[in-house]
């Protein structure tokens, strides 16, 4: 799949957005007015039910390894250690 994947396509889509997740990022694009040209690399060669097959494989990859989970715990892990540094002495030996 990645013979026939367009890289710059997605490059000058983040361009903008460098901050935002991928899937973010695509969203944005398909329900905005903004055209940026892409292409099937290698088209000759291309079997769409394989491309349908990895596109919904890597679509539920991206869906678990969300950040927003793991916003969660850095912001609880930060209040955490607030908490911490407030109410305790770390005595260091030098």
């Amino acid at each position: 799949m990645l013979k026939h994947y367009d890289f710059h396509w997605l490059d000058k889509l983040q361009e903008e957005n460098p901050n935002k997740r991928v899937l973010e990022v695509i969203h944005d694009y398909a329900i905005g007015s903004q055209t940026i040209s892409g292409e099937i690399l290698n088209l000759k060669s291309f079997d769409r039910i394989e491309a349908v097959n990895m596109i919904l494989f890597h679509k539920s990859l991206l869906r678990v390894s969300n950040t927003r989970q793991l916003k969660s715990y850095i912001d609880t892990n930060h209040k955490l250690l607030q908490h911490l540094r407030e109410n305790y002495t770390i005595n260091y030996k030098e």
